[in-house]
């Protein structure tokens, strides 16, 4: 099967791989079974570099929601071992697991705002954990203008700047989405796992969040990994895709390996038409040039 992923990007991959970048995170014959005795991961290898863009397919109950739950210590294996930037969070202390969680985010399909609070506060709860918890109580008071610049800027990448202060329960769920992703993008993570980030949105909304997740890799070096429902969209943007059955993993490689059988078998059916035919860029969202932090500062005294 066709894939758009870009020279660039593949290129970045495989210059990681070669210059041995130091693992993200390493799964050894992981195994995740639940009291009630349903699998969610069985026997699981695999190991994720710092700086990979990952994409994982799998239909609902494949085990994607429990490989992350097991990366985040949610929940503990069953058997095996996993190692996430050298931590095994199943079975760290409790300061440890907290530092671990500095280092990533999740961003699920639950936004998980809070209502009452404005955009930008939303935005830069991201922080939350990374600094004293005097300075994210002081913004609730007064929001310093450096604070409300990096929130601007976030919500630029995602098209939302205009939107800084308003209040997150007035904002339609696509716009919530995204502010969840602008709150991924401020705390600055080394790994991001994206549980169906564009399940719930329209097409050009989704173009939008892959679209900011994608740049924050190729800026920062931050490694990604994201369950999609969409196929085509792991196919057309991400080097490398994992496909994951009933607990176990079917297939690890390039989009351009995977037979249309294994899609269809173990994934969703592709249902964009207009991404699939390579309609839609990835491109930044246009911007309204005269739209600052002092304009909407200026619009809201």
């Amino acid at each position: 099967m066709a894939s758009s992923v870009s020279a660039d990007r593949v290129r970045r991959s495989v210059a990681r791989e070669g210059e041995a970048a130091p693992l993200a995170l390493r799964a050894d014959s992981l195994t995740r079974i639940y009291p009630n005795g349903a699998v969610g991961l069985r026997g699981l290898d695999l190991t994720v570099r710092a700086g990979e863009v990952v994409g994982l397919l799998g239909r609902s109950g494949s085990g994607k929601t429990t490989l992350f739950r097991l990366l985040v210590g949610a929940i503990r294996p069953t058997s095996g071992s996993l190692d996430v930037f050298g931590v095994a969070p199943g079975q760290a202390r409790p300061s440890d697991l907290q530092r671990l969680r500095r280092r990533m985010t999740w961003i699920g399909q639950q936004h998980n705002l809070v209502p009452g609070l404005s955009v930008a506060h939303n935005v830069l709860l991201g922080r939350l954990g990374r600094e004293p918890l005097w300075r994210v109580l002081a913004r609730l008071v007064y929001l310093p203008r450096g604070e409300r610049r990096a929130a601007f800027e976030a919500l630029t990448e995602l098209g939302l700047a205009s939107k800084l202060y308003e209040r997150a329960d007035d904002l339609s769920g696509g716009q919530q989405q995204r502010v969840a992703v602008a709150r991924a993008l401020i705390g600055e993570p080394e790994l991001i796992l994206a549980d169906e980030p564009v399940s719930s949105v329209d097409e050009r909304t989704a173009r939008d969040v892959l679209a900011a997740l994608l740049r924050l890799n190729e800026r920062h070096g931050t490694t990604l990994l994201m369950s999609l429902h969409q196929p085509e969209l792991a196919l057309r943007h991400c080097p490398r895709v994992l496909v994951l059955s009933e607990g176990t993993l079917v297939y690890d490689g390039p989009p351009t390996g995977i037979d249309r059988a294994t899609l269809y078998a173990h994934a969703a059916e592709p249902t964009w038409a207009s991404v699939r035919n390579g309609a839609g860029s990835l491109a930044p969202p246009a911007a309204n040039a005269e739209e600052t932090v002092e304009t909407l500062d200026a619009r809201g005294a």
